[in-house]
């Protein structure tokens, strides 16, 4: 019995050490996932304030007709003093031609849900779109925090909070 209880402690003692380290190297709040609301981009599509295009995706119709393909948007509104986010879906014809919304939705996103989430960040809305990383992800910067957006071509978007300098994925 002896000779187990130098061992057990060993034990212990790296078990807490590994709990430790693992507690204060990953993010509390890993990924969330966001809600969307879907809009209709007809009858009156607002004039939005900042509009910003991710990476175009281009692909071959499967009848050899010419290039075609997509890209989403992110653009932003103000109505009745509340900053509205939105993404859009837009697709375009032969060689380019022709930009179509095709989906247009409303990102759920505002002070209360990021301060719930993350509440030792502090400040405005400023949402600042800094970086497209690829064709659906994109980070941002709002309310004193930095953010990744990903699977933005899905109705439940992943939100990630960023560390300073991250910029791996």
């Amino acid at each position: 019995m002896n000779n187990i209880t130098p061992l057990l402690n060993a034990l212990i003692k790296i078990l807490f050490a590994t709990t430790l380290i693992s507690f204060v190297t990953s993010p509390l709040f890993a990924e969330v996932k966001l809600t969307t609301l879907k809009k209709e981009v007809r009858p009156q599509y607002p004039f939005p304030e900042f509009l910003s295009t991710g990476p175009y995706v281009w692909y071959e119709d499967a009848k050899n007709n010419p290039l075609k393909g997509h890209t989403f948007r992110v653009s932003t509104n103000t109505v009745n003093r509340e900053k509205l986010i939105f993404i859009e879906r837009v697709e375009f014809g032969n060689n380019g031609c022709c930009l179509e919304i095709v989906e247009y939705r409303q990102l759920v996103l505002d002070e209360q849900v990021l301060k719930q989430l993350f509440p030792t960040h502090t400040g405005i809305h400023g949402f600042k779109l800094t970086r497209w990383v690829r064709p659906e992800i994109f980070e941002f910067h709002a309310y004193g925090g930095n953010y990744r957006l990903s699977q933005i071509n899905t109705t439940r978007p992943l939100l990630e909070e960023l560390r300073v300098g991250d910029t791996s994925k």
